[in-house]
């Protein structure tokens, strides 16, 4: 049985991809460090934060159960937040259709208006906050789900040696 993970999990892996990214950026800006820096240093460093990226990786791998299990409760969370919509949505037409016929005179229409789409904004809202949260989860589960990204490799490729090419010359046949 899969213990349910709660706000310090969620707290862990925030800080996990809070420091995946800070060591993509550094590695991003290494490269700009090629003017100033001998590559023998630079290779040193991006050694490390590739090892470093990795190590987080590996954590946040170790969490892909928890992310999926709260990207399950966001996506039941965000259902049930549609369905209150529709029916804030209804009550608001149902209102509507009251105050064409004449139930309701201006005054209370006024009010039962304004507290209707009140109801319903903050709906919309929570669904936008769920719409996000649920991106959010989808884009570490897949991240955490994915291979990690090889090292670099371009320096340790050799080159390709050029095609050997005949040089023999041609010899012409005399005819006669």
């Amino acid at each position: 049985m899969m213990a349910k993970s709660g706000p310090k999990t969620a707290a862990s892996i925030q800080k996990l991809l809070d420091e995946r990214q800070q060591i993509q950026r550094w590695l991003d800006r290494l490269t700009m460090t090629a003017d100033a820096v001998p590559e023998n240093v630079r290779t040193k460093v991006r050694q490390d934060y590739e090892r470093r990226l990795q190590e987080v990786m590996a954590e946040l791998q170790g969490h892909g159960q928890d992310v999926g299990a709260a990207l399950e409760r966001q996506r039941s969370t965000r259902e049930g937040l549609a369905n209150r919509e529709s029916e804030a949505a209804e009550r608001l037409e149902e209102a509507e259709v009251r105050h064409a016929v004449g139930e309701y005179d201006e005054g209370q229409w006024r009010q039962v208006h304004a507290e209707l789409v009140e109801a319903l904004v903050k709906v919309r809202e929570a669904l936008k906050r769920a719409d996000e949260e649920i991106a959010r989860l989808e884009d570490v589960l897949e991240l955490v789900s994915s291979e990690p990204e090889p090292a670099e490799a371009e320096e340790e490729a050799e080159p390709e040696p050029p095609p050997l090419v005949e040089t023999r010359p041609k010899v012409a046949a005399k005819m006669e």
